[in-house]
Formats: C-alpha cells, sequence, structure tokens
C-alpha cells in the first residue's frame, strides 16, 4: 500500500512540473503566435458510481480532469453545442467507462476497476481522457467559419429608411354611384423615424361615356403610419378635388373636396393602397334627362405605384 502511494505521489508532482512548464514555455508578448481556440468540452460525471469513487479516491479524477483539459486550451462548460465535445463518464458493472464524442467522431474507453485501486489509477484515467478528447479534436471537421463579410459586419442591424419618398403609379376612383375614372397619381413624403410619413399627392384621373369626357384633379395632405417591421398601415388623406367635364352641348368645372382613408401595403418598391373616401359634393351629368356621370359621395380609391426609395 506505502509502495503504490509513493508511485501515485511520484506521478503527481511530474504531471504538475509539466503542467507548470508547459506554462512557463508558452509564447508571451505582443509578436506571440496565439493558438485558434480549442472546441470546448462538457464531462458528465454522473453516471460513476459512490462505490467506485470510494474504492478509488475518484474524487481526485473530476478535478484533475478538468485542469489537465484546460491546460490544453478548451473550455470546460455544462452544455456544448454542435461545435462542442461531449464526455462521459460512467461505471458499468467493474468497469469506469469513458465516452468521447463530437458529432459523428467517438471514442471509448473501459478502465477495470480493480479491488486495490488507488491514485496511480485515477492519473491513468486523467490522461487517457484528455488523450481521446485531443484525438476527437483532430479527427472531427472543423466548425464551419463565418463569411468574412458577416464576421466584419456582426449582428444583421435595421436599415435605416431613407428621409425622402416619392411614388408614381396608376389609380383608380369608383364612386357608389355611377362613376369609375382612371388615371395616374404622384406622391412626396417625408419620414419621421417613429414610422410617421407626410407629404402631399397629385392625382390625375379620366373618364368618358356617351360622348361626355370628366376629369378630376386631386391635390392634398397626406398622412401614413407604419409600426416598425410591418408591410401594412394606415393611410389618410384629405384635400380640393377639381371636377371638369365636357361635351358638345356643355361644359362644366365644379369644385369639389374628399377626404380618404384606408390600408396601404408596402412591399419593397411597390406599394398598393385601398381606401374609403368621401366626396363633399355629389355632382351629376344628364344629356337629356339621362344620367351619364354620377360622383355620388361615397367611394373607393385603388392604387398601385412603383416606390423610389423602397419600403
Amino acid at each position: 500500500m506505502l509502495r503504490g502511494a509513493t508511485t501515485a505521489l511520484v506521478l503527481l508532482v511530474a504531471f504538475d512540473a509539466r503542467a507548470a512548464a508547459a506554462q512557463q514555455e508558452a509564447p508571451r508578448g505582443p509578436g506571440a503566435r496565439q493558438e485558434a481556440p480549442r472546441a470546448p468540452v462538457s464531462v458528465d460525471w454522473s453516471g460513476v458510481s459512490d462505490a467506485h469513487v470510494e474504492r478509488c479516491g475518484l474524487s481526485r479524477l473530476r478535478a484533475g480532469t478538468l485542469e489537465r483539459l484546460v491546460d490544453q486550451g478548451h473550455a470546460v462548460v455544462d452544455a456544448i453545442a454542435d461545435d462542442g465535445i461531449a464526455v462521459r463518464v460512467a461505471s458499468s458493472g467493474a468497469h469506469l467507462q469513458v465516452d468521447v464524442q463530437s458529432g459523428s467522431i467517438a471514442r471509448t474507453q473501459a478502465f477495470a476497476v480493480e479491488p486495490d485501486c488507488d491514485a496511480t489509477f485515477v492519473l491513468h484515467v486523467i490522461a487517457r481522457i484528455a488523450e481521446l478528447v485531443a484525438e476527437v479534436a483532430r479527427t472531427r471537421p472543423p466548425a464551419r467559419a463565418r463569411r468574412p463579410a458577416e464576421a466584419a459586419a456582426g449582428p444583421s442591424a435595421p436599415q435605416e429608411r431613407p428621409p425622402l419618398q416619392a411614388s408614381l403609379g396608376l389609380a383608380a376612383r369608383a364612386s357608389t354611384a355611377s362613376a369609375l375614372l382612371l388615371g395616374g397619381s404622384a406622391a412626396v413624403r417625408l419620414r419621421a423615424p417613429a414610422r410617421l410619413e407626410a407629404g402631399v399627392r397629385l392625382e390625375l384621373t379620366f373618364a368618358e361615356r356617351d360622348g361626355v369626357s370628366l376629369l378630376e384633379g386631386f391635390a392634398g395632405p397626406l398622412v401614413a403610419l407604419r409600426p416598425s417591421g410591418s408591410i401594412l398601415g394606415a393611410y389618410l388623406e384629405l384635400g380640393p378635388l377639381l371636377h371638369a367635364a365636357s361635351s358638345d352641348r356643355r361644359d362644366a368645372t365644379e369644385l369639389d373636396g374628399a377626404l380618404a382613408a384606408g390600408l396601404e401595403l408596402s412591399l419593397g418598391h411597390v406599394a398598393a393602397q385601398l381606401l374609403a373616401q368621401l366626396r363633399l359634393r355629389r355632382l351629376e351629368h344628364r344629356l337629356d334627362e339621362r344620367k351619364v356621370f354620377d360622383t355620388g359621395h361615397f367611394g373607393v380609391v385603388l392604387r398601385v405605384a412603383g416606390q423610389l426609395s423602397g419600403s
């Protein structure tokens, strides 16, 4: 018994001496070459029986293994991701089994636990665990490196919106009565940081039926609000509407007003609006007591436009 203890003490001193020498020989200073960090390692001891701990003095096994792995450059953690190495130490009958695995790479070794095992056995297991971890680390494929552009940029940050937005597109104005006008629409907006937009819209729509031509021009302020990260927002516009009709018999020009509110869908450089419209006046055009156009008080506005600076 005394002989085994002496041998274990000599091995332990030699082990500590080698670790100290390795630390002293490690290159230091800004010009020294720094090794790449090694894979993190987790060690599971829950399967070791109390009988083996008491018989062989395995209380030193945990601390010695962690110390050895840290000396090799590994970070010892409680849980690992796909790029780590998992070590499991467990009792299996009269053996102590060590499993080391990283992905599809695995190494296993069983150690017979003799009735008279001592600290020499503990040092031997510590050394073998370190060797198995090193072997798995060399054998496993390297972790997929991030692309240089991604590494330099870091986590993707939300892009800032341009402060000015301009759009140009098609418009349709339909009333609940009998008027449908088609034309073009243009808008310019200023964008506030709180996803609020304010600007002005110019729109010209036209219709022709039974020899009567109808032209309407709208010009007025607009307000839009779209929550951050959403493609759907609220939209409102209010302004004067110039109504002009002409035929072979007579021409007429009237001033009206319109309020429109609804939803706006914005996808990149394309935007669409569906609005409910309220007109201040109801204008009719008749030929020989026959109603050709009736703007009504209520209607719908549909627009599809291209946005010059995106959503």
